[in-house]
Formats: C-alpha cells, structure tokens, sequence
C-alpha cells in the first residue's frame, strides 16, 4: 500500500485537520483494527468513542468534539465521513496488482486435501481435516477450522457489493471491504456458493453449519452454529442469524436483521424485518406460523 501525508491527504479530499498530523498516513483501519497511522472514518460519537489513536474522518458536526479526544487527529468533512474515506482508499491505498496464489504452500501440508484448479491467496489458515474441492478460490484474509468441506467452485472472501456514489467522479465506488471470512470447524459449503469477506471485520460461519448449493452470504453475516441453509439462499449483508437455524431453498434475507435461535424459514421465503422468537416463519413478507415451536432439528423425539 501506498502512504500519504494528512496534510497532503486534506488538501486532496478538502478536509479540516483537528488535532497532530505529525505521522505519515500508511493504510486504513476500522474500530478494533487500527495504529497510530492508520485512516478511519466515524459517522457517530459512538462510533468515534472506539478508537483511540489514528486519523479519523468526521463530519463537521462532530468537530466540536476536537478536545475530547486529544490522541486522534479528526479530518473534518462536510460531506459524508464513509463517502471520503471510500474515495481516500481507492486514491491511495488500493492494491490493484493480481493477487498471487499460494496453493503450492497449502499442497505440502499433508493433513489437508485440495483438488485441482484452486487459488488460495496470502493470509489464509486452513484446519487439519477440511477438503478443498476443485475450482475453488479461497482470498486473502480467510480462516477456515478443521473438518470442513468446501466443495466444487466456491469462493470465500470475494468482495461485497458495497457502494457509495461519488458525485465528483459521476459514479459508483466500492467501499473498502478490508475485513476477513472465518469459518469454524465443520463447517461444509456447497458447490457454487459464495461468502464474501467483511467490510469491517469477520463474516462468519458457525461451527457444524451446512451451506447448500447457489447460496449468497453477505459480508458482516454471521451465521450461527449449526445451521442448515440449504440451495440458493441469498443472504445481504450485514445479517445475524442465530444458532440451530433452518433456511429453505429460495429464501432471500434482507441487510441488517436478525434472526433468533431455532428458526425456520420455509421454502421461498422473503425475510425483511428482524424475526425475534423460535418457530416457522414463511411467505413474502416472512410470518411466523402459530402453533410453531422449536426447529425440528433440536426437538427432543
């Protein structure tokens, strides 16, 4: 990655600088992932509570609050803080080389199988006991547990579709998805399917868990343990989903709910607000069933 001066940086982008610019800007960060020289961005007080060294970017509502946090340097914007720190990434800090593949490292390791026609880039860990099916790619920043499967043309931790409209280029940008793709142990991913990696963050898939065929799990998704999502599920991003959970072929989950423990949702359902208690949940909108109780995959018989 490239660096940058945040003076250099303000003047570019029409920022305000608040605070010590005395550190050359050297990559971006997220609360939880940041140093000293790293650019991130807050949209809240409560988001800009999580950091504690670093550039943040904020809007110029927020610049009052310079005082308060004597060891960040705030860059103050009027515009939207995501939308600038969207446009710094892809001015300064974007890879834009090929990533190389690293199959030949995980080839020696003889407690793991994988087949023919697989990437597998830098920064992934693979369990003992998991198989990698042919036609896989497995992207930089992916952890995968021990004893999973992942089976034909899969692909973990590709980018997800995460935009922001930039009206001084007259287009779309992507918003950095800089996070990771965890899978815990047992996990087994059809063939076909995709989760990709976490803006900010993990996405993750919990221990045990089944992923059909076709299925689209967003980035930030966390799937719980031991959940079944069966063919051609397409979950947005950003989704909690409890453990124990049953999704039927088709269903479509909006961004940003959640989903209780011990849910099912049946064939093609559409799921598009937050589903708060165990049972079976069905139709466009998805409603809960009456009478339903636990998923049967934990009743007792």
């Amino acid at each position: 990655m490239n660096s940058i001066h945040p003076e250099n940086l303000a003047a570019d982008l029409s920022l305000e600088v608040l605070g010590s610019a005395g550190n050359i800007i050297s990559g971006i960060g997220y609360p939880g992932n940041h140093h000293e020289k790293s650019l991130c961005w807050a949209g809240s007080e409560e988001v800009l509570n999580e950091f504690n060294c670093g550039y943040v970017i904020i809007h110029q509502s927020l610049s009052h609050l310079q005082e308060a946090y004597p060891n960040l340097c705030l860059l103050s914007t009027a515009e939207k803080p995501r939308l600038v720190y969207a446009r710094a990434f892809h001015r300064y800090f974007q890879e834009t080389a090929e990533p190389e593949n690293h199959v030949g490292l995980h080839r020696a390791n003889q407690t793991i199988s994988i087949g023919d026609n697989v990437f597998i880039g830098s920064d992934v860990t693979i369990g003992p006991g998991t198989v990698v099916h042919s036609g896989c790619s497995i992207l930089p920043g992916t952890t995968i547990g021990e004893n999973c499967i992942i089976r034909n043309n899969t692909s973990l931790g590709t980018e997800g579709l995460g935009l922001e409209f930039d009206d001084q280029e007259g287009r779309y940008i992507p918003f950095p998805q800089i996070g990771r793709v965890v899978l815990e142990d047992y996990v087994d991913i059809g063939p076909h399917s995709t989760v990709r990696r976490a803006a900010m963050g993990s996405t993750q898939i919990g221990y045990g868990s089944k992923i059909g065929s076709f299925v689209n799990i967003g980035h930030n998704c966390n799937i719980g343990k031991h959940c079944i999502l069966t063919s051609h599920v397409c979950i947005a991003g950003s989704v909690q989903v409890g453990d124990f959970a049953f999704i039927s072929i088709g269903t479509t989950i909006r961004n940003k709910v959640s989903i209780a423990d011990h849910v099912v949702l049946g064939q093609g359902s559409v799921v598009t607000k937050s589903l708060s208690e165990p049972g079976t949940y069905y139709g466009h909108p998805a409603v809960r069933v009456e009478g339903s109780g636990q998923n049967p995959q934990t009743q007792d018989s």
